[in-house]
């Protein structure tokens, strides 16, 4: 199986306006100017918007040589833990785990509480501040 069919299975039963694709990126140059690259590609992201950051658009990039397996694993524990399929919480989760690094506090009402003890465990706690405005909630 390819990574793309198996990322298209982690997504194919519930929807999913998680996983962003696009043909190619973009590369900048020490002049500030853009590029494009890899035009004959396509390529992969987990829309994290909000989840680490407050008001901010956010983007996890997906190799689809090496980041597979611990996706597939991240969905496949969120599914496991609630009986369901929860892919976007998986996603989500994955991108935690990546970055080494909880969700904002004000994220945390949006995650399965069943899968509050994951998010904990991916990074430490953190601090309320600009970015971060609201505590995890108890």
């Amino acid at each position: 199986m390819t990574g793309i069919e198996r990322l298209l299975r982690l997504t194919a039963f519930e929807y999913c306006n998680t996983i962003w694709w696009r043909m190619g990126t973009a590369a900048q140059a020490e002049d500030g100017s853009w590029t494009e690259i890899n035009r004959d590609r396509l390529h992969f992201f987990v829309d994290c918007s909000d989840v680490f950051a407050w008001g901010t658009a956010d983007c996890e990039p997906i190799d689809l040589d090496t980041d597979l397996d611990t996706l597939e694993q991240a969905v496949g524990e969120a599914e496991a833990l609630l009986g369901r399929y929860r892919g976007q919480d998986g996603f989500v989760l994955w991108v935690a785990r990546k970055r080494r690094m909880r969700p904002q506090g004000g994220m945390y009402r949006h995650l399965d509480e069943e899968l509050w003890h994951l998010f904990d465990a991916a990074g430490p706690e953190r601090e309320v501040g600009v970015l971060n405005p609201y505590p995890r909630p108890e």
